[in-house]
């Protein structure tokens, strides 16, 4: 297990398991108090762990992720940007596309045919 910063090892550990929880559950959003109470936190106390340990609010994080598993979608699997939008939390296709083109500059369409062929989405 690793140790955050200078947290203790059980806050860590929760943190850790909380960033597995996002991963696996990618396709169900969780808010900020869900994820606090899966982690038995204040939400205050998560956002201050969950930014040290990635460098990004526990919801930056998740979008994140999202958007990371749904280029992989894009490159990987010959889905729709609406089922692609479905299969990774967000509620339509309009916004996947809204946080796409906030996150990427692109509309997921358009960084499929860029990406083809090429390896995962590179550091924002």
């Amino acid at each position: 297990m690793r140790r955050l910063g200078g947290q203790p090892a059980r806050a860590a550990h929760r943190i850790d398991a909380l960033l597995a929880l996002i991963e696996a559950r990618i396709e169900t959003p969780m808010t900020v108090e869900e994820m606090a109470a899966e982690t038995g936190m204040s939400v205050n106390s998560l956002i201050v762990h969950v930014a040290r340990a990635t460098g990004r609010t526990p919801r930056q994080y998740a979008l994140r992720q999202r958007l990371r598993r749904a280029c992989w979608y894009l490159m990987n699997r010959p889905l729709s940007v609406a089922e692609i939008a479905f299969a990774t939390g967000f509620s339509s296709h309009a916004h996947l596309c809204a946080a796409f083109r906030g996150k990427l500059g692109q509309s997921p369409g358009e960084w499929r045919r860029a990406h083809i062929g090429t390896d995962m989405m590179g550091e924002e």
